[in-house]
């Protein structure tokens, strides 16, 4: 009887130990209900303006404050701090992770001397994509000092 005890209450440890949920596996992004915004290198940074391309069935989004006198796809060389990613051309939600088929945002920190962070946290949301403009959400971190989290919409350069 008491061999038998000693299996019960060992299975019953182990269905304990087995069920319990891992409270790190949710989605691990939360897209907020505002225009883009966040941090970059401990920065105040707010989505103005941005431009994409596609090509290869991909979409290249840029990210960026407004530009003195240009806007869109008519910015030759932004300024200022920025944020970049390349997804997929087609609705979706991309999360981001470091590794082989992996994609990460890169916020740059447009200082004297620039500094890329590589965001491999969170996810990017293509909303909607036509001939003409990019919808979507993006959720990127990659420190406590640099993330960016909200909406966007952007203009599709030909």
């Amino acid at each position: 009887m008491k061999q038998l005890m000693k299996k019960v209450i060992l299975f019953a440890c182990l269905v304990v130990l087995f069920s319990c949920k891992d409270d790190d596996s949710g989605p691990g992004y939360d897209f907020e209900d505002q225009d883009a915004m966040g941090e970059i290198d401990g920065k105040e940074w707010r989505y103005q303006d941005g431009y994409a391309d596609v090509s290869n069935n991909e979409v290249r989004v840029t990210l960026m404050v407004a530009q003195d006198g240009e806007s869109g796809c008519d910015v030759f060389l932004a300024e200022g701090d920025q944020v970049f990613f390349t997804v997929p051309a087609e609705k979706g939600i991309y999360k981001l992770s470091l590794g082989a088929d992996s994609r990460t945002v890169t916020l740059l920190s447009d200082e004297e001397i620039p500094d890329n962070h590589i965001a491999s946290e969170g996810a990017v949301e293509i909303v909607s994509i036509s001939s003409t403009d990019v919808k979507g959400k993006i959720d990127a971190r990659s420190s406590d000092d640099s993330f960016v989290n909200g909406d966007f919409r952007v203009l599709i350069c030909k």
